[in-house]
């Protein structure tokens, strides 16, 4: 969902327009998903996240916490970059409440002809419930790097980075890395079209590594409104089976 609202708000910034690069953008809207994520039981998540995101100059910044509803396994967790399956746990249950915190920040490194690299990490501090199942109880943290090309009105990009996860007690979780390829493309109308493959290793052995494709439409309804609505695709057993999805961003005032 971060990786979602950083997509969003970036492409809304192209639809906007240079004057746009400076800005405070806040962001809400509805994330359904469901698969078995490598367990034995289908598990389905819905989540609402609340989120904010400045830049200003090369620097970006952003913080995003969100309401979650799982429905299914208890080996399935909420987590800062998508859930987090580990533990072997083979008892399903409902739950929901508001989910972990996530802080991030970004440096633009260089923006030439076209080519951007920017470099960023993120933290997810365990404010949602562990004995809720809802969290983990302990803090993560990224670090990657995300590369840019455009050409005319085609961004390609690519994005890659490992993460290192909490050890929390009774979840045998491991590191490992992420990755995103994909392109944006500027439509008429003010619409930005969004295509990616994206990869994330699994938390746990015994479960295949994510793989999946993503979609999304980002319209501008206005000069600070945007909406974006998308949809993803599982290719292995380790990600969801589908996912789908609508994002609202308000730009505040320049």
């Amino acid at each position: 969902m971060f990786r979602l609202l950083t997509l969003a708000a970036g492409a809304s910034m192209i639809a906007a327009g240079p004057a746009a690069a400076q800005r405070v953008t806040v962001s809400t809207g509805v994330d359904y998903s469901s698969g078995d994520y490598g367990t034995d039981t289908d598990t389905s998540i819905l989540v609402i996240p609340f989120s904010l995101r400045a830049s200003k100059d090369r620097w970006t910044f952003g913080a995003s916490m969100p309401f979650i509803s799982i429905d299914g396994s208890d080996s399935v967790v909420g987590g800062g970059g998508g859930p987090i399956v580990g533990g072997g746990n083979d008892t399903s249950s409902s739950r929901s409440g508001l989910g972990d915190l996530s802080l991030r920040g970004g440096y633009e490194i260089f923006d030439r002809n076209g080519a951007e690299f920017s470099v960023g990490g993120k933290v997810k501090l365990p404010t949602g419930s562990e004995e809720d199942n809802l969290s983990t109880g302990e803090a993560d943290f990224s670090l990657g790097g995300e590369f840019a090309l455009t050409r005319g009105d085609v961004t390609p990009f690519v994005e890659l980075g490992y993460r290192w996860l909490g050890d929390p007690e009774g979840r045998n979780l491991r590191n490992g890395s992420y990755g995103t390829l994909g392109a944006s493309v500027i439509l008429p109308s003010d619409m930005v079209g969004i295509v990616s493959y994206d990869y994330s290793a699994a938390s746990t052995g015994g479960i295949d590594d994510s793989h999946s494709l993503f979609g999304g439409l980002v319209t501008r309804l206005n000069r600070r409104l945007s909406l974006t609505g998308y949809g993803t695709v599982g290719l292995s057993e380790g990600a969801p089976d589908y996912g789908v999805g609508v994002l609202l961003s308000v730009r505040a005032k320049d």
